[in-house]
């Protein structure tokens, strides 16, 4: 078997709305990631710099106003804050999940969601969740990408150069 039989069994027995919400999820990031870099927010190698547009002022009072206007987007932010996707470490020579110790993109709601929605796409992207296969439940994964959905459309909104980018780029 090939990988494209691989592929179109696969999408043969995962359930639509699934395969839908990981493609959206990863069309909606990887747009963001080109809005960000068309608006100026890039590092000197040319990769979209999410802890820059995560640490602008503008973007962290923006950010808050929406979660205290936005009922939907509070409690996605409430449900990926309180428990955010885990990252895998080895221990010895073993892969374990473990909760991120550090805050790369500073301590405070849009530093710590920008890097839930990264490690949730990294999850995804590199293979480390078994939602995109069939007979995974994965009730916590989809609820995640759900919520990670909620909390990109509100990151579109905060600057208006990476919003005319994303949607007219």
């Amino acid at each position: 078997m090939g990988t494209r039989d691989w592929f179109k069994k696969y999408v043969e027995h995962t359930p639509c709305a699934k395969v839908r919400l990981v493609l959206e999820f990863f069309v909606v990031f990887a747009r963001f990631e080109y809005a960000l870099k068309a608006s100026g927010y890039f590092s000197e190698s040319h990769t979209p710099d999410w802890c820059a547009f995560a640490n602008k002022q503008e973007n962290i009072t923006g950010f808050k106003q929406h979660v205290a206007e936005k009922r939907r987007l509070a409690s996605a932010l409430n449900r990926v804050l309180d428990n955010p996707p885990r990252i895998q470490r080895f221990v010895g020579e073993n892969l374990t999940w473990e909760r991120r110790s550090n805050a790369p993109c500073g301590d405070h709601d849009l530093g710590r969601a920008v890097v839930a929605l990264k490690d949730m796409r990294n999850n995804l992207f590199h293979g480390s969740k078994n939602m995109l296969f069939p007979g995974h439940q994965g009730h916590r994964d989809i609820r995640l990408l759900k919520d990670g959905l909620t909390i990109l459309s509100a990151l579109v909104d905060l600057d208006p150069k990476a919003k005319s980018a994303f949607l007219n780029g």
